[in-house]
């Protein structure tokens, strides 16, 4: 089951812009926790599986999770995971801190997306606890807080399947579904943007979160640009002020060659795009 699920992951994946190879290391008698190494050799450590049904994430899940996290490095050309996660450990649904839910939801839609068959209307997605959730219409974690919310691996994870997703779940009607139509290449190729390092330009704390993948995916267009913050913002990951509902503002386009102004409505606690009324300069 394990061999097979990391096959799910290169086959999901299809090793688009890996630089190295990944090795597996077997914890012996399940003496360690999967995580993967730092360094610059690209290991996973997997612990003994027995046949217990309580595994099951730990058979289906965790091995192309930790793929997940050597993935990120690669991409991103580091040698260390670009988040710390708090000593206690982290929870899918409960919040952490920005970095750690960054990275954790990455690695949790790379194992979502590893497992994802067209054929099923409504993927379920085996969290920490064992339970199972419908990742399509899951709930955000609702928190006035939007650093609780950003914090929140959960809703990172979510954020991520909505980018690669083309359906209309119970939390996107506000929405054009065009968003849900970012190619997942695409949502790869934002890694490869970020600066050297950790240090960028939108970067309010240490390591990244998902405020630096926004402003680095300006690389791929205006149009996935916005389908990007789209998708963040259905899921609370946002970083703009909570707001009263009926409260509007108007914010310039994206990229900034584009003339015009988004209007924006106060839906439910966030911001929502309402009108587009952007135009080319040709």
């Amino acid at each position: 089951m394990v061999m097979s699920a990391l096959q799910k992951f290169f086959l999901s994946f299809q090793g688009y812009k890996m630089t190295k190879d990944i090795y597996v290391y077997w914890a012996p008698d399940g003496t360690e926790w999967p995580h993967t190494f730092d360094g610059t050799d690209q290991y996973i450590v997997l612990m003994k599986i027995d046949d217990d049904n309580r595994t099951a994430y730990k058979k289906w899940m965790t091995p192309p999770h930790e793929a997940g996290h050597v993935y990120q490095k690669q991409l991103r050309g580091l040698d260390y995971l670009p988040g710390s996660c708090p000593s206690g450990g982290h929870i899918f649904d409960e919040p952490s801190n920005e970095a750690c839910a960054t990275t954790e939801g990455w690695a949790q839609f790379v194992a979502l997306k590893s497992w994802y068959d067209y054929t099923f209307a409504r993927p379920v997605y085996a969290t920490h606890s064992y339970t199972y959730t419908d990742i399509e219409n899951r709930a955000p974690y609702n928190s006035s807080s939007n650093s609780s919310a950003a914090s929140t691996e959960g809703n990172v994870a979510k954020a991520f399947w909505d980018m690669f997703d083309t359906g209309a779940d119970t939390y996107s009607p506000i929405y054009d579904q065009s968003y849900d139509i970012v190619n997942w290449k695409k949502i790869v190729d934002v890694w490869t943007y970020f600066p050297s390092g950790d240090d960028n330009a939108e970067n309010e704390e240490e390591w990244s979160n998902m405020r630096d993948y926004h402003h680095n995916s300006l690389a791929l267009g205006s149009n996935d640009y916005s389908d990007i913050w789209d998708a963040l913002m259905q899921n609370r990951v946002n970083y703009q002020t909570w707001c009263e509902h009926g409260d509007t503002e108007q914010r310039a386009c994206v990229p900034s060659y584009y003339i015009g102004h988004q209007l924006f409505t106060c839906i439910d606690g966030i911001w929502v795009r309402t009108s587009n009324n952007c135009e080319p300069p040709w």
